[in-house]
């Protein structure tokens, strides 16, 4: 099974057109982090993510994909940040 970085760079080979020049071995396993962090990071609240990936809880699919949450918090705080410096 490729490690969840493998299913980004294979993303990333097809998009740029190498995909001719390499053997790419994808699963639709290996698309579960891509999805996720996609529609986390447009706004499809944990929940909704966490059930239809599958997981037991969200806090499990919290924890997995943290640093897409932390992105989103600090565009938040940002965002307050200007909206309170009026």
């Amino acid at each position: 099974m490729l490690h969840k970085d493998g299913a980004f760079l294979n993303l990333v080979i097809r998009m740029t057109g190498y995909y001719s020049q390499c053997v790419v071995l994808t699963t639709p396993h290996d698309l579960r982090h891509p999805f996720a962090t996609i529609a986390l990071q447009n706004g499809v609240d944990i929940k909704t993510v966490s059930g239809m990936l599958g997981h037991f809880s969200a806090g499990f699919t919290l924890d997995t994909y943290a640093h897409v949450t932390t992105a989103a918090q600090k565009e938040a705080a940002d965002t307050m940040g200007q909206v309170l410096s009026i």
